[in-house]
């Protein structure tokens, strides 16, 4: 018996009994198919079963999970005990580690395993003979002593075997019960309200893949007990991960380590959220609307004081799973939950024969969805629950990956120990460093085109919708500065939009619920509240898509709209997430830079048009000195107004001239040649044999044509490049003197930071030579990029530089393809203002913005 319960031989056994069951069924419809009645003959009633192609497909799909089960417990068996198998030294420690790995992986999820397995078979036909099974899964998921799981785990692989085989016995000889006096109807309808039988087509497949599961634990249990008997020593438990983001690149393990804490750890309380919603929104009943609520209570407090009174929201799920599992497995043969008072009705509530119950319970939903929405919320509470109680011991300044302690501390009036602005230009930043902070610093564009999106979509009432667009216009307005706002402010914003959103749902599910009670109440005598029920039926349109014919029925209106709500109220969810994160902090420090440096941009422009405007003054000043050079020169001959015009038109002064044309020509390549690349220098400093070569070449190159476009597009935009290399070296240089209180983003470090000005050590443009200087700079770094990163890097630069034809030919395209009076202002604004006025102003695209929005 401990052979076929604890090796993992037991599965080839069952493999090749299984792998024979499918070949004898598939000659057997092979039979059937060319109209054999030998068919009957081979397997009886039992082979009708599997004669549709979908039963053998799933009868397969159970012979391939069985056989993956097997190869993994005999690959563990082999590599983690060195079983019967002779290697090198080194090869054999190398698959002992491994081994030792992939059974200690195995052995923790095998729990979760078996717990979600045997939650499938309970909720695959609900019925009192499923509840045991679904209360082992529960044990299984609670941290309880391996005796007693390992007692569960027998007991109930026995007791699902002996169900299936009930099942399968009774479907095999379903045909005999129908001669008479064989079986009585009346027990077979306390039959399969007990469980003991079922009407679905593959009665076997989940009790089977559950059975398997269970032996593999148990298989995976001996492996362990053996390993320990082998190597004198118990097996190690792997720790939770304790990564940071400071050791996560120490290599692939602790890079691995941190991101599944990251998402799993960090992100359960949201997914849980998330599965409450969706349950309620497919549901839309009152138990979705008591939902909703208990949703705006949590979102009404500080998410690290929700473990508090969590176990009041743990209690609320499991009463609603216990009367799931009551309203599904319903009344026993003969009886009713209602008596006379509340007698079974044909209402016009989702189905068109339901009961009074389905304000509760859709009936319209399979049992399978219902109840694995629901066992799912329960296992996310339940590791929420076990994350929280790992908080309370290791203390509330845990990072876990994601430095939350930064807004604790910021809650608590309390300051950090180190300034992490120093390290937000560290030369050791990883990719997916830069794309966490890409997405703290753009993604809040997403959630208000989405929440915007749900406005102008019109599936909630138009004053809800109204609202939404508002709120959605005001946060688009403020762009960025959203970030420059208190921490609590900035959260505050976000909440209530989130709890808007899940009030608007709330509001149409209760249309939906009160149409159904008040048809309901109302339905006995029509004659007296036929008006009144009408006329509240009208007022559902108000909580319903404008496109719907709001005169049908309550059974034929869709829910389907309330899933985009639940999709923005995800993306609001990660938004408030984000807010508690590092690098969502280091954004705000970041953009409060950002707000200090902002106006260095306009102070360099103004340094540019100074210095080219010195420069033209002083080319003016050198031609007044030519002239008077000239005039001078003239005037020492002492020649009479005639003789002089003649020899100034025989051109006697051309000498005079030409040289001073050529000093100043001089002087001009001296002050371009800082423009010039490196190559045009080197070449002329080779002689000019190699210069003559280049010059009487008679065609032109691919790499040179692309060259020449890159260093084309590369002047026209070196001012941009200069102005955003300056920006980037002076905010890199504030960010390491900025104070901790500004970093903190703590009450009083606005007026902090408008008091925070630029000093000499941050300001590197002090004179026309540090133009030069940096011009110089960036030009060189520019070029020794590889040609093709020159072009692009010259292209998307030109395109940044000229955003404002873009704009101006969208708002032209809209223009053609609407052609309509409300779009005609917006063209007018361009050809008027935007291509005639040389200095574009701010209010251009101010009126421009607003108008559109």
């Amino acid at each position: 018996m401990n052979f076929f319960l604890h090796r993992s031989t037991f599965f080839w056994y069952i493999l090749i009994t299984l792998t024979l069951t499918h070949l004898v069924l598939l000659i057997d419809r092979y039979i059937v198919k060319y109209e054999v009645n030998s068919g009957d003959i081979l397997l009886g009633p039992l082979a009708t079963e599997y004669r549709v192609l979908s039963n053998i497909v799933g009868h397969f799909i159970t012979v391939s999970i069985l056989f993956v089960l097997a190869t993994l417990c005999v690959v563990i068996d082999l590599i983690s005990l060195n079983y019967k198998v002779k290697l090198p030294s080194s090869c054999s420690t190398l698959m002992r580690d491994f081994g030792r790995i992939l059974l200690i992986t195995c052995i923790r999820l095998s729990d979760i395993s078996c717990s979600l397995l045997l939650a499938f078979c309970a909720i695959h036909r609900v019925s009192p003979a499923a509840l045991p099974v679904l209360f082992v899964a529960v044990l299984l998921f609670i941290p309880l002593p391996a005796n007693i799981k390992r007692i569960a785990c027998f007991l109930i692989t026995y007791y699902v075997l002996a169900v299936t085989m009930f099942k399968l016995i009774f479907d095999a000889y379903e045909g005999f019960i129908d001669y008479p006096d064989f079986c009585d109807t009346h027990l077979i309808k306390w039959l399969y309200w007990i469980g003991l039988i079922s009407d679905n087509t593959k009665p076997a497949l989940a009790p089977v893949v559950c059975t398997c599961t269970l032996t593999a634990r148990s298989s995976l249990q001996h492996i362990k007990k053996m390993y320990a008997v082998r190597y004198k020593k118990a097996l190690p438990i792997l720790p939770f991960p304790d990564v940071d983001c400071t050791n996560a690149d120490r290599g692939t393990i602790y890079f691995i380590k941190f991101y599944a804490n990251f998402i799993v750890y960090k992100f359960g309380y949201e997914l849980y959220m998330i599965f409450v919603l969706l349950s309620a929104v497919v549901a839309s009943n009152i138990i979705s609307l008591l939902s909703v609520t208990i949703l705006v209570i949590c979102l009404l407090m500080d998410r690290w004081r929700i473990r508090r009174i969590f176990l009041i929201f743990v209690c609320y799920h499991l009463v609603v799973l216990v009367y799931s599992l009551l309203a599904y497995i319903g009344p026993v043969p003969g009886k009713c939950y209602y008596g006379k008072l509340y007698k079974l009705s044909r209402v016009n509530f989702i189905s068109k024969s339901a009961s009074f119950d389905s304000y509760f319970i859709d009936p319209s939903i399979t049992v399978a969805i219902q109840l694995s929405v629901g066992d799912a919320l329960w296992y996310l509470l339940k590791l929420f629950e076990v994350n929280q109680s790992r908080l309370r011991v290791e203390g509330d300044g845990a990072s876990g990956g994601s430095n939350d302690g930064i807004l604790l501390a910021l809650h608590r009036n309390e300051s950090l120990e180190c300034n992490p602005a120093p390290h937000f230009f560290s030369a050791h930043v990883k990719v997916l460093d830069e794309l966490k902070q890409c997405v703290c610093s753009y993604y809040h564009w997403v959630v208000l085109l989405l929440v915007l999106s749900d406005g102008i979509r019109l599936s909630s009432p138009v004053f809800l919708s109204a609202v939404l667009i508002i709120l959605a216009f005001i946060n688009l307005w403020r762009g960025a500065d959203l970030y420059l706002s208190h921490p609590s402010v900035f959260i505050r914003k976000w909440r209530l939009i989130t709890i808007y959103l899940l009030a608007a749902v709330f509001l149409r599910i209760a249309a939906l619920v009160g149409d159904g009670l008040i048809g309901h109440f109302l339905l006995y005598d029509k004659a007296n509240h036929s008006i009144s029920y009408a006329s509240f039926h009208v007022m559902l349109s108000y909580f319903s898509n404008s496109s719907e014919d709001n005169t049908t029925p309550y059974g034929e209106l869709s829910t389907d709209s309330l899933l985009f709500d639940v999709l923005t109220f995800a993306a609001l969810l990660l938004q408030l997430r984000l807010i508690s994160s590092w690098h969502f902090q280091r954004t705000v420090i970041d953009t409060r830079a950002d707000r200090i440096v902002c106006y260095r941009g306009v102070v360099l422009q103004t340094q540019l048009i100074y210095k080219a405007m010195t420069y033209h003054q002083q080319q003016d000043y050198r031609r007044l000195a030519k002239i008077k050079r000239t005039v001078g020169a003239m005037a020492n001959l002492n020649l009479p107004f005639g003789e002089w015009f003649i020899e100034s038109i025989r051109g006697w002064n051309e000498n005079l001239l030409h040289a001073v044309d050529s000093a100043t020509e001089n002087i001009e390549e001296a002050t371009f040649s800082s423009h010039s690349s490196t190559s045009e220098i080197k070449t002329g400093q080779d002689g000019g044999m190699k210069g003559s070569k280049k010059t009487q070449t008679p065609y032109i190159t691919i790499s040179a044509l692309l060259s020449t476009c890159a260093l084309w597009m590369a002047r026209k935009t070196l001012s941009y490049r200069y102005i955003r290399f300056v920006i980037n070296e002076e905010k890199r240089l504030l960010l390491e003197k900025l104070p901790k209180e500004l970093t903190l983003a703590s009450q009083n470090s606005l007026g902090k930071l408008e008091k925070c000005n630029l000093g000499n050590e941050i300001c590197l443009v002090t004179s026309s030579r540090d133009i030069v200087k940096y011009m110089n700079e960036v030009h060189h770094r520019w070029l020794k990029l590889p040609l093709l990163w020159r072009l692009m890097d010259a292209i998307g630069t030109f395109w940044i530089c000229n955003t404002a034809l873009l704009c101006y030919l969208v708002i032209i395209v809209s223009h053609g393809q609407s052609a309509c009076l409300l779009t005609f202002p917006l063209t007018m604004l361009v050809f008027f203002w935007g291509a005639i006025t040389e200095r574009k102003r701010r209010l251009l695209w101010t009126i421009a913005i607003f108008y559109v929005q």
